[in-house]
């Protein structure tokens, strides 16, 4: 509220409160006036919500539309740019405009606290609550507590680990060597996420670790495979999410947020790298020259079902939604595989990656809920975290020629599964942008 001895000119006083908070017209002075508490709310609570969205792993497009058309239910003028670091907001325009930012604390998904915001979202866009009362519930949605403890975080990842050492044609020495890499990899980064100093190594750690767990594996259940175990044990670590995300930026000309989000994932593939690379120095693995095994599709299925459950609670989503998530992911893996049979690898990922948009948006259309609840576990199948580390590995062994076409190989896959995933938009519009 303006001082009471400030004079206020007639148009000032002669605003209607249903205008827009933020408006236009500044030649008479600050529209805000007596509702100047009210604009500092629903800022506070768009400001919030974007922070939390943004932190989650949602798409910089998305952050940016939601808040606006938030902002529009609630009569202010804004306009949103998301950034994998930080939020800046603007209200209004011209000369009253207000420019906020907020930096974005790196947390991962949570797929169960995004529906929780989400759920905010629509209560104060709607006008059933109050935009200070959903900051309150914002603010306890990121303080409540796990529902996932440690132990069971580390098992998740365990579980993935020797899945997809399945899924990579592995025999039941790699699935076993997995498994114990995934789990000492799950551990590390459940001690390293609670202290602040070490954080900043974890990709470090858990390369060096694993590669000298799957050196030692070698040398004792010969003729065990290093690659596969190294790569199944790494694979809650590796950036997959992240460069299929930012190429997603990069095609909705989100260029900022796609750039810094691929500079993010290159950050971690590189440290790990670092990490593998001393470790073998240390424990050279012994690589095992004889043919990969033949893995019956039964196996591949199951070991499917298996690696979307553990995904999914590695991501943290309510048990309640994990069927779903179970469904999609075979599904979209079932139409992959099909698509890999009949028309090659790139497009099959394609028709994989469009058969779990549509589906993840049906199914957001019915539970009214965000479609990434689905989509993330579903297209973590098929991701091309594992693809791009095998190239660093490849220059690491001094082979350029493999490496620079498995890094090929990983782009194709990303602009794939993104192609796929816009052509689901476009098959089945989404109800609401998350």
């Amino acid at each position: 509220m303006p001082p009471s001895n400030t004079p206020q000119s007639p148009a000032l006083l002669a605003r209607s409160p249903e205008e827009l908070i933020f408006g236009k017209d500044v030649r008479h002075g600050s529209p805000r006036g007596p509702r100047e508490q009210e604009a500092a709310a629903q800022a506070m609570f768009l400001m919030e919500a974007a922070v939390a969205l943004s932190s989650y792993g949602t798409p910089a497009h998305q952050v940016e539309r939601a808040m606006e058309e938030c902002g529009r239910s609630l009569g202010i003028l804004c306009q949103f740019s998301s950034l994998p670091t930080a939020v800046t907001a603007t209200f209004g325009e011209g000369w009253d405009a207000r420019t906020y930012m907020r930096r974005v604390p790196v947390t991962g998904v949570h797929l169960e606290r995004l529906v929780a915001i989400d759920q905010v979202i629509q209560e104060v866009a709607s006008g059933e609550i109050a935009p200070q009362i959903g900051t309150a519930r914002i603010h306890r949605t990121l303080a409540g507590r796990r529902r996932y403890g440690s132990g069971l975080m580390a098992l998740f990842n365990a579980g993935a680990s020797a899945a997809f050492a399945l899924l990579f044609l592995g025999g039941w020495r790699e699935f076993l060597a997995a498994g114990v890499v995934g789990l000492v990899v799950g551990a590390l980064g459940e001690v390293n996420s609670r202290r602040v100093g070490t954080r900043r190594m974890l990709d470090f750690a858990c390369g060096f670790v694993a590669s000298l767990l799957a050196a030692v594996v070698t040398r004792v259940l010969p003729p065990a495979r290093y690659d596969i175990i190294l790569v199944s044990g790494l694979i809650g670590l590796m950036p997959g999410l992240t460069i299929t995300l930012a190429v997603k930026e990069l095609a909705t000309v989100n260029i900022l947020a796609g750039t810094a989000r691929l500079m993010g994932a290159a950050t971690i593939l590189f440290s790990a790298i670092f990490g593998v690379a001393l470790s073998r120095e240390l424990l050279p693995p012994r690589f095992s020259t004889l043919p990969v095994p033949e893995v019956l599709p039964w196996v591949g299925a199951v070991a499917a079902l298996v690696a979307t459950c553990m995904l999914s609670f590695s991501l943290r989503a309510h048990p309640r939604h994990v069927p779903s998530m179970i469904v999609v992911g075979v599904l979209g893996y079932g139409a992959a595989t099909f698509g890999d049979q009949m028309f090659g690898a790139d497009l099959g990922l394609c028709m994989g990656a469009l058969a779990v948009g549509v589906v993840s948006n049906l199914y957001a259309r019915v539970v009214n809920r965000p479609s990434a609840v689905t989509m993330i576990p579903g297209i973590l199948l098929m991701v091309p975290g594992s693809v791009s580390f095998r190239s660093l590995v490849s220059f690491l062994e001094l082979d350029a020629l493999r490496g620079i076409d498995t890094a090929f190989q990983g782009v194709l896959i990303a602009a794939a599964l993104v192609t796929g995933l816009l052509l689901a938009n476009v098959g089945v519009r989404p109800r609401r942008v998350l």
